[in-house]
């Protein structure tokens, strides 16, 4: 039951961590669904842990990245790191600098 009440404190203090990011130039809805995705579903190594997806995903946005075409791919792709790596190719940032 303890353990419980702490994975529960642990998910309201990420969620809480999550929405203050909005600020910060990600959006929070398709990164973060596309980082929990990534990250919990498909164990994809390219991103330690959520946050450094978060950033990731959030300057994919600043460069010109469609994100929520980036996410439907991903969730297309049924955790093929093959096919991920070309989401991230289709739809990721456009910025030559």
């Amino acid at each position: 039951m303890h353990l419980n009440m702490t994975i529960s404190a642990a998910l309201a203090a990420c969620l809480i961590l999550l929405v203050s990011c909005g600020g910060q130039g990600v959006e929070a809805s398709p990164c973060v669904d596309m980082c929990e995705t990534l990250i919990f579903d498909c164990r994809y190594a390219a991103f330690p842990d959520e946050e450094s997806c978060l950033q990731g995903c959030g300057y994919n946005e600043t460069e010109g990245g469609d994100i929520e075409g980036q996410l439907q791919c991903v969730e297309e792709a049924s955790c093929d790191t093959f096919a991920i790596v070309e989401c991230e190719n289709l739809y990721g940032a456009t910025s030559d600098d």
